[in-house]
């Protein structure tokens, strides 16, 4: 997928994993930053703005270009965590006005 794709931010949830680990995921993908978001620090900057245990917020400037906002999920699967998430996303865009992509796993359904 890497080889094809070549994405240059790569956001993985769920891993279960941190330290060495993360450090040797990240050079052997080839990836300059990390923080359970890998970036290729050639191409892009990344600056994490705000983070809990559910979402990492980041503003991310490609070289010569605007600056817009990632944020990826990993919501908890308690509906009360998951509505204090939505929230904070809510006060999070009510102040930020770039564009912004929000992406990974929601644990959200949309009918029983």
């Amino acid at each position: 997928m890497l080889a094809v794709n070549k994405p240059v931010v790569l956001a993985l949830v769920e891993t279960h994993m941190g330290g060495e680990q993360a450090e040797y995921v990240a050079l052997k993908f080839g990836f300059g930053g990390h923080l359970r978001v890998y970036w290729r620090t050639e191409i892009v900057h990344i600056e994490p703005i705000d983070q809990s245990t559910q979402h990492i917020i980041m503003e991310i400037i490609r070289n010569g270009e605007i600056l817009w906002y990632f944020t990826t999920i990993y919501a908890s699967p308690d509906h009360i965590k998951r509505h204090d998430l939505w929230e904070h996303l809510k006060s999070f865009a009510m102040t930020h006005n770039q564009p912004w992509v929000l992406g990974g796993d929601f644990n959200d359904t949309r009918y029983n």
